[in-house]
């Protein structure tokens, strides 16, 4: 049995406005763990139910992108997208990182996917990369163009 890699056919992107932004509304990091579980558009399940609704908060840097930069990317026919429409982007099977530009410098600060550990990655910009993270922090991020990368199963 062969197994065939996957290439990468769907992407989140992170904001540069909130890469580029200060003050003390800013979020200090982006995870797209938080944005695909997060409780927009689930129902709470009966009380005898195994499973209820996630018990995730909001993404503050949803929020944040939502009032600051809502066209972070934009909806096939060019409206702007919800709230609902950056929870179901997020939601694919990662396979890695698009790294866009490094020109102010190539370090990633952030969390790998199954990881707690937080660390600081050196990435070159135009090109996709293995490693797959679940959250990038915008201090000691110099990378723009920054997008989560993967493949929706089929």
């Amino acid at each position: 049995m062969s197994v065939k890699a996957k290439s990468a056919s769907v992407h989140y992107p992170v904001s540069d406005v909130w890469l580029n932004a200060s003050g003390s509304d800013v979020p200090d990091y982006c995870d797209i763990m938080e944005i695909r579980n997060e409780q927009t558009g689930n129902q709470a399940l009966p009380s005898n139910a195994l499973h209820g609704a996630p018990t995730y908060q909001q993404s503050a840097y949803l929020t944040w992108v939502l009032a600051n930069n809502p066209n972070v990317f934009r909806r096939l026919d060019g409206s702007t997208p919800t709230r609902q429409d950056h929870v179901n982007a997020a939601r694919f099977i990662d396979n890695g990182i698009r790294v866009g530009n490094d020109d102010d410098g190539n370090n990633l600060r952030g969390v790998m996917l199954e990881s707690n550990i937080l660390d600081t990655g050196e990435y070159v910009g135009g090109v996709n990369h293995p490693e797959r993270y679940r959250r990038i922090y915008r201090s000691g991020t110099e990378i723009r163009g920054f997008r989560f990368v993967g493949y929706n199963e089929a």
